[in-house]
Parts: C-alpha cells; sequence; structure tokens
C-alpha cells in the first residue's frame, strides 16, 4: 500500500454526494485539505482495495461517512449512541448504527479502514486502541483533532481535552497527516505494516 499525501492532489478530488450533506455542514465538506478533513478521507479510502469495510467512529450528521462512501464497492459503517438525523442522508453503501462499535467484534477484524472521531478526551480513545489490538485489528485507523489539548497555534489550549496524550500514546508507526486534514490535527495508525512507502509533498 502506498501513499502520495499533497494539497494540490487532494484539492483537486471532485467530492460528490453534496446533495447528501446537512446544509450548514457544507461549507467544511467543501473546504481545502488542511482545513477540514473530508477531501484526505476520500482520497485515502479510494486508494484501498475494492470491497473492503469501513468502520466510521462518530456518525453526529454523516458527513464523514459520506466521504468514505466514494467508492460504492465498499461498504462503510458507520456508529453513534444517538441518531442526529443522518439516516436522512443515506445512501447503498453506508449502513447507520446506533450503537457501541466495540461490540462488533467480528467486523472490527473484518475491517480495512476505522475513523475515530469522538469524545477527544483521550481516555476514552486510549481504551478504544488498546481494545483494536486485542481484537487483533490489522488495518488502518485515522484519527481527528489529536491536537486537541494543545492548540497553542489556535488560541491556546482547550480545557479537559487531552488528545496529544493519546497521540503520544500509541506505540505503533504514525504519522501526522494534519497539513492534509483537518485543522485541529489528524493521524494515521497503522496496524499491520500495510504502508510499504509514504511520500509528503
Amino acid at each position: 500500500m502506498n501513499f502520495i499525501f499533497d494539497n494540490d492532489i487532494l484539492n483537486n478530488l471532485d467530492l460528490d454526494f453534496k446533495n447528501l450533506i446537512q446544509d450548514d455542514c457544507k461549507i467544511y465538506y467543501n473546504n481545502l485539505a488542511g482545513v477540514n478533513e473530508y477531501r484526505l478521507y476520500k482520497y485515502i479510502s479510494d486508494q484501498l482495495s475494492d470491497n473492503i469495510i469501513i468502520l466510521d467512529i462518530g456518525t453526529y450528521y454523516g458527513t464523514s461517512a459520506i466521504s468514505l462512501s466514494h467508492n460504492e464497492t465498499n461498504m462503510v459503517y458507520t456508529y453513534d449512541i444517538k441518531d442526529f438525523g443522518a439516516k436522512d442522508r443515506s445512501k447503498k453503501n453506508i449502513i447507520f448504527l446506533n450503537k457501541n462499535f466495540l461490540e462488533d467484534k467480528e467486523l472490527i477484524s473484518e475491517s480495512a479502514l476505522i475513523i475515530l472521531d469522538i469524545k477527544h478526551n483521550g481516555k476514552e480513545e486510549i481504551e478504544i486502541y488498546d481494545k483494536l489490538k486485542e481484537y487483533n485489528f490489522k488495518g488502518l485507523l485515522l484519527l481527528d483533532d489529536i491536537h486537541f489539548g494543545n492548540l497553542e497555534p489556535l488560541g491556546g489550549k482547550i480545557q479537559g481535552y487531552n488528545m496529544n496524550i493519546f497521540w503520544n500514546y500509541i506505540d505503533l508507526p504514525k504519522w501526522d497527516l494534519t497539513k492534509y486534514g483537518h485543522v485541529t490535527g489528524t493521524g494515521l495508525v497503522d496496524f499491520n505494516n500495510n504502508i510499504k512507502n509514504i511520500t509528503f509533498n
């Protein structure tokens, strides 16, 4: 598996299914790479094989799930403990689930990519990371907001957020993709040496 991370490439991607994006989220969906994460999500999911399983943890309004679903041979399972109305913007290769994704151990082990965007307190993320190792997850993990708790460039620390502690806890190959993803921090973790070559432009 090879990746070339280049904002010129990302910013020239066509993000489809804009009609499915909630109105007040469309500005974020269309933002440039390095501001919001959706172009990066589309790019990474498109670089993977066809007919894979992707898990999106933290559905909210479904924007991440939609950006991950461009390759319609792939299935996106998106999880949240509460329904925020995302099911109203469904498409054929997105399955919405209101439950704890850790209950789906077999699906986790079959997944090629997991997106984690939940509490941002660091503690729950560490617990999930350890569970993924326990469940023998062998894919890629994409993390949103890895710099919450250390946001001096954005005006100071945000009390109660400790994602930088979680990021430093990770002991597997990892890359900070903030330049290409979300301004609050985007990280990529490889659980099984899937990535053979990675280039940053």
